[in-house]
């Protein structure tokens, strides 16, 4: 049999990717203004459990139902402990709101207070935590699933070049520092529940490209394209990306490694798939795990480690 080639042939420089993920339903506004969410909660869950088996992240906080307080500690928590080369992913899905006087966004956590603006969390302390997670971190992404999200945006989309060398290409972005942002909507409000799925439009087809994606290596432009034409094809809400202006982007790239490789033309019973884990001292080990479908047993990449991710079929 024919090993499938992998994309990549050789270390991409990435250190641990961490993620701190947050879903809100449970508001308990006295002035009934923020009102309980359907979805937001099983978003953040699903996105966990995609992140910790399918995408080689090792080190996961998750925050269900969070109040400002949970939030800011969460976010300090993380800016605190990130280290070089990390890649970094924030999540957050909940109620969103904009002052149309002022401009000002915010992220509304369970215990807000009606109109009280003081109860929320200022995009612009967004903007600080990530400023100084990508002082440290090599690559950071920003999800925001709420209403008015498109207002942390200050830049426009980077592109995906020609298909000149696309190894080359991810070699390249991988190298470059990034600080991504990927916005449910712009300006405007967003949908909860997308035709009964228990998702909101924009996390379900986040999550349906990120589960039927079959290649080794997705970067965040790549998936961005995907899940903004998903979205406004079946609904009236139109995502955008971007990038953190100010916050040092070099024009990199956030990258996903998939660590649950399909493989065809033979039983699953019969293939294996190599992984190796190079240390930072560069001494390297080799471990084989069952291939698909089951990404429960793929260990996870110790602190320090950095995973390599190549497909090797055998017999």
């Amino acid at each position: 049999m024919e090993a499938k080639e992998p994309v990549l042939d050789e270390d991409l420089g990435l250190g641990t990717f961490r993620a701190l993920i947050i879903g809100n339903n449970q508001y308990r506004d006295q002035d009934q203004r923020w009102q309980p969410l359907k979805t937001a909660v099983a978003g953040a869950l699903a996105m966990k459990s995609l992140l910790e088996s399918r995408y080689a992240f090792s080190d996961i906080t998750l925050v269900e139902n969070g109040t400002r307080r949970d939030i800011l500690f969460a976010l300090s928590e993380l800016t605190r402990k990130v280290q070089a080369n990390d890649n970094v992913l924030l999540y957050y899905a909940g109620h969103g709101y904009l002052e149309e006087d002022t401009g000002r966004g915010y992220w509304v956590p369970v215990d807000a207070r009606g109109a009280d603006a003081t109860t929320f969390i200022r995009n612009s302390t967004v903007r600080d935590e990530m400023n100084l997670i990508a002082s440290k971190a090599k690559h950071t992404l920003l999800i925001a699933d709420s209403c008015f999200s498109g207002s942390l945006l200050r830049a426009g989309v980077r592109g995906v070049p020609p298909d000149k060398s696309v190894e080359r290409y991810y070699q390249k972005v991988a190298a470059k520092k990034s600080v991504q942002i990927i916005a449910a909507g712009g300006v405007e409000f967003v949908d909860d529940n997308y035709k009964d799925s228990g998702q909101s439009p924009f996390t379900y087809f986040l999550l349906n490209e990120l589960h039927h994606n079959d290649q080794p290596v997705i970067t965040v432009s790549e998936l961005s394209t995907n899940v903004e034409k998903a979205v406004a094809n079946n609904t009236e809400q139109v995502p955008e990306s971007g990038v953190l202006q100010g916050a040092g982007d070099e024009l990199g790239e956030f990258i996903f490694l998939n660590v649950d490789v399909k493989v065809t033309g033979v039983p699953k019973e019969n293939v294996k798939v190599q992984v190796n884990i190079i240390t930072d001292d560069d001494n390297s080990q080799a471990a084989e795990v069952s291939a698909k479908p089951v990404p429960a047993t793929v260990p996870a990449a110790p602190a320090g480690k950095r995973p390599v991710i190549m497909p090797v079929p055998m017999l």
